[in-house]
């Protein structure tokens, strides 16, 4: 795997982490404070969007080994 597969991949985890249907998601089974993790969630999210690179999505590529 080159650098950057592994940084494209890296940022494809992040993208579908921080989604909003994964946030929500979590939240709702989540026990802690859903207004201390809503915002911090959502900030990831916008944060990844704002710097987010070309898009890359593993099931469209085949693993050359």
């Amino acid at each position: 795997m080159s650098p950057r597969e592994l940084e494209a991949g890296t940022e494809w985890v992040a993208r579908r982490f921080y989604s909003p249907s994964s946030i929500v998601r979590r939240l709702a089974g989540s026990r802690a404070g859903v207004w201390w993790n809503l915002p911090r969630n959502a900030g990831y999210m916008l944060a990844g969007l704002w710097n987010a690179g070309p898009s890359w999505d593993p099931a469209l590529t085949s693993c050359s080994r």
